[in-house]
């Protein structure tokens, strides 16, 4: 397990890619006192039976994994019902980035009412972020190919894209930095949004050139349909992804709910 630390925050994680979502997610924090009230975090809930807690410290667990895309379409992705309802349990806020995998949650009804689960992209930084136009015209594509990428990539009307995988840290950084834009692939056909990825085009200031993404994302508005790629204006799809999206569903607002006084803070910190 490895551990990303910002002041009195932690936030957990297990393989290479969450950890630098975890960087990414820190580094977006704009208002430091938050990370002044201790609080843990555990980025990818699924690869946990039993999620670390250390005592007076509240817990925001955070579920990843698409189980069903905007159509309703199921995913190969799936998780047992009982260990959605055990995270629930252990955390003081659990949040599922998708509110497309919502009906994985009939029974939570009374937790929901609490407000104790959540749903929406809470990854995306508060702090300003200009945009930046990059150094070259490459759109970058940063993770593994499969068919089903392979196979977009080479479809009629895509432009030319970048190819890296098993970047990250300063390499990561650097190779975006030259980029005009960032493609999102799917791993498979669906509707659904790789919130991490978007996370870090934000963060670096580039607008997010993909394949159909789940609402709240607009197409043509917070991100550019591939095919659309040669006309786009960068700077207004990553404008709006920012003022539009990352605005209202910061990290920042997880960390504000579990503070002392916030709607999921411990019994006997409520307001």
């Amino acid at each position: 397990m490895s551990t990303q630390i910002l002041g009195k925050v932690s936030i957990f994680t297990d393989v290479p890619i969450l950890e630098q979502i975890a960087r990414d997610m820190l580094d977006g924090i704009a208002d430091e006192a938050l990370c002044a009230t201790p609080v843990d975090v555990v980025l990818g809930v699924h690869r946990y039976s039993q999620l670390p807690r250390h005592r007076g410290r509240p817990l925001i667990g955070i579920q990843t994994e698409h189980f069903l895309d905007a159509t309703g379409a199921r995913t190969d992705e799936t998780l047992k019902p009982r260990y959605l309802a055990s995270y629930l349990r252990q955390c003081d806020l659990l949040v599922d980035l998708s509110p497309y995998n919502r009906p994985y949650y009939p029974w939570a009804t009374r937790l929901l009412a609490g407000q104790k689960l959540i749903f929406g992209p809470y990854l995306f930084p508060s702090r300003s972020v200009a945009f930046d136009p990059g150094r070259t015209d490459e759109l970058l594509f940063v993770g593994a190919l499969n068919d089903w990428r392979r196979k977009v990539l080479g479809s009629p009307g895509v432009p030319p894209v970048r190819v890296e995988t098993d970047l990250y840290g300063g390499a990561l950084s650097e190779r975006i930095r030259q980029a005009a834009a960032m493609v999102n692939l799917h791993r498979r056909p669906g509707v659904y949004s790789e919130v991490p990825r978007l996370l870090s085009a934000v963060l670096a200031g580039k607008a997010v050139v993909s394949e159909p993404l789940a609402p709240p994302f607009v197409a043509g508005r917070h991100y550019v349909p591939l095919g659309a790629a040669q006309a786009a204006d960068f700077r207004a799809a990553f404008e709006a992804m920012r003022d539009e999206i990352a605005a209202r569903y910061s990290f920042e607002e997880l960390l504000r709910r579990v503070r002392p006084g916030g709607p999921n803070a411990r019994r006997g910190d409520r307001s």
